[in-house]
């Protein structure tokens, strides 16, 4: 990756006796660089601007600050502007410490409003490629790291133990030398992720590789603050009643949930399992649905998280659980049943449920925005111009990214669309993935954007391409 860097610009954005060097190295996409049509960059960082010609078509951006002029967490913003001062290239940072120390920093500029490949590291010609390729897998964000990658399969039958990192920072893929020290206790996949407030990735159940789901669940700290190994297990497999793969999954006020998904014997399960460090305990409620395909979202805070979908035809589409003593179904007026959609909480607490497919099996275009205040449902149909299921909604800066998922069996979906977050309306960018996928993750890694990781093709090969969506600024 340092092949992409040509030419050397100084920006100064500030002066003192004790200067410290920051240097950015700036990564466009495959194929792609909006710098060739581009006149000025543009860096900003923290209070600070400066603007430099264009003098390449890669380069390298060093600017100094001084010592007590910068502090604290800031992203690093790079624009790369046209003659009449539209931005033709955006990228930035998660925040990062404008500490009084030299540093150098990746960062990936794209056109707003593209789905891209950034470049390997070894060969800027060539799409960077997740190693190992994975689908099914769990995928977590994690301030000051980037996105957490463990288990999920290569193939049919091939689950995986490894956990591996995409660094926004750097745009590679950091995965363990030694297994022993960074790796899930049991190959799996399918199984339930998220970060907890107490600063541990969950990982919890998922299917080995006949298929069998697990009672295994297990804890992960980045920071080494518990020594090695990093992932320590906190529920043994083999409890029946505990195991769950394909299930949703959701922080709520008593730790971390999973609802539904298929226990032993292969069948979907009702109620939930709710995992903390002591382990796992099963939670049952009356007129709890077994679901399998439903979406977990937590509301107020995490006090009360809203389970939609997935369960039999004719049975109540919706639960809301806000404790082990407080669960129940509940019907919204109107809805209708929809399963492998996906969920996503909008600013004004409503929650967006798109696509999926019906009763029936077919795929669906429609959507549902749900008011958890007023219990009240809206449908929309024909809100996506492609009906899909098993696909994934990002919300990213002012937009919402629909990516991946397929309108039937082995027919995949390979444009994106892209939705205004506060208004629901199209935004009409002709995006499409590169490499049509379902199953895969789709993250914000900090610095608003939408890094795609991993899937699986129409014939269930896992795929290592990486994509990235920039949204317009």
């Amino acid at each position: 990756m340092r092949g992409l860097a040509r030419a050397l610009t100084g920006l100064a954005l500030a002066a003192c006796s004790q200067d410290h060097t920051l240097t950015l190295h700036i990564v466009t996409p495959v194929g792609d660089d909006p710098f060739q049509q581009a006149s000025t960059v543009r860096v900003s960082a923290g209070s600070h601007q400066s603007s430099s010609p264009v003098t390449g078509s890669h380069f390298n951006l060093s600017f100094t600050f001084s010592t007590g002029s910068q502090s604290g967490l800031a992203p690093i913003v790079v624009d790369a502007l046209a003659g009449n001062g539209s931005i033709v290239g955006h990228g930035a940072t998660p925040p990062y410490p404008l500490a009084p120390t030299d540093a150098g920093v990746w960062v990936y500029v794209a056109r707003p409003g593209s789905l891209t490949q950034p470049p390997s590291a070894s060969d800027a010609s060539k799409p960077f490629q997740l190693n190992p390729a994975r689908s099914r897998h769990a995928a977590v964000f994690y301030s000051g790291f980037g996105v957490f990658l463990a288990g999920g399969r290569s193939g049919p039958g091939n689950p995986l133990t490894s956990v591996s990192l995409w660094s926004s920072y750097g745009l590679v893929e950091l995965t363990a030398r030694d297994p022993s020290v960074l790796a899930l206790s049991a190959a799996r996949s399918d199984l339930a992720s998220g970060a907890a407030s107490n600063g541990y990735l969950y990982l919890v159940g998922g299917a080995d590789g006949m298929g069998a789901p697990t009672s295994l669940g297990e804890y992960m700290d980045p920071t080494g603050s518990i020594g090695v190994p990093f992932v320590r297990t906190a529920t043994q497999g083999g409890q029946p009643q505990l195991a769950r793969a394909q299930a949703a999954a959701a922080f709520g006020s008593e730790g971390f949930l999973l609802f539904g998904g298929l226990g032993t014997g292969g069948t979907p399960q009702a109620g939930a399992i709710l995992f903390d460090l002591s382990g796992s305990q099963l939670v049952g409620w009356t007129g709890a649905v077994p679901r399998l395909g439903a979406t977990a979202t937590a509301i107020l805070m995490g006090a009360q998280v809203i389970v939609f979908g997935g369960g039999p035809a004719g049975m109540p589409v919706m639960e809301r659980y806000s404790s082990k003593t407080s669960a129940l179904t509940i019907t919204p007026d109107p809805t209708a049943n929809r399963t492998d959609h996906s969920a996503t909480l909008l600013d004004d607490g409503r929650i967006l449920f798109v696509g999926g497919h019906d009763d029936t099996g077919s795929p669906l275009a429609s959507a549902t925005v749900y008011d958890p205040g007023t219990n009240m449902a809206v449908e929309m149909p024909g809100f996506l111009t492609y009906a899909r299921s098993g696909h994934t909604a990002t919300k990213v800066g002012k937009e919402i990214l629909i990516a991946g998922g397929q309108a039937g069996t082995g027919n995949l979906v390979a444009p994106a669309e892209a939705f205004d977050a506060h208004t629901l309306t199209p935004l009409g960018h002709a995006i499409a993935l590169s490499q049509p996928r379902l199953r895969h993750a789709a993250v914000n890694p900090g610095n608003d954007t939408v890094v795609i990781l991993g899937g699986e093709d129409a014939n269930g090969a896992a795929i290592g391409a990486v994509e990235i969506y920039q949204p317009v600024p």
